[in-house]
C-alpha cells in the first residue's frame, strides 16, 4: 500500500526529484553544515556564534528542502509547521543574544584596559 502511494505521488510530479532523493539531499546538507559549523567554532572558539550558525543554516535548508507534499509523505506535519512557523523566531531570539554578549564581551573588554 505504501508504495502504490509513493508511486501515485511522485507520478503526479509533485516533489522536486522525489522524496527519497529530497530527503538524501536534506541530510547531506545537514552534514556539510554541521562539519563546517564544527571547524569554524573550534577555530574561533566562538561557540556561541557556532551554535546560531548551525541554527541559521539548518532552518534555511529545513525551510526551503521540506515542503509540505513531503512533510505529509513522511508525516512530519508538526516539524513542518515548526520549522516554517517557530524556528525563525527562535534563530532571531540567538541572533539578539549573539549581538548583547559581543557587545557586553566588548566593553567589558573595553573598560578593563582604561
Amino acid at each position: 500500500m505504501r508504495k502504490i502511494f509513493f508511486v501515485k505521488v511522485a507520478n503526479k510530479k509533485m516533489f522536486f526529484s522525489g522524496p527519497q532523493k529530497d530527503l538524501r539531499d536534506i541530510i547531506i546538507f545537514l552534514v556539510v553544515i554541521l562539519v563546517t559549523v564544527l571547524i569554524i567554532s573550534i577555530k574561533t572558539k566562538k561557540f556561541l556564534l557556532g551554535f546560531f550558525l548551525l541554527s541559521l543554516f539548518s532552518n534555511v535548508v529545513f525551510y526551503y528542502g521540506m515542503y509540505y507534499q513531503f512533510a505529509q509523505v513522511y508525516n512530519i506535519m508538526n516539524f513542518f509547521e515548526f520549522t516554517q512557523n517557530i524556528w525563525p523566531y527562535i534563530n532571531i531570539a540567538l541572533f539578539i543574544l549573539v549581538i548583547i554578549f559581543y557587545i557586553t564581551k566588548y566593553y567589558v573588554k573595553k573598560t578593563k584596559n582604561k
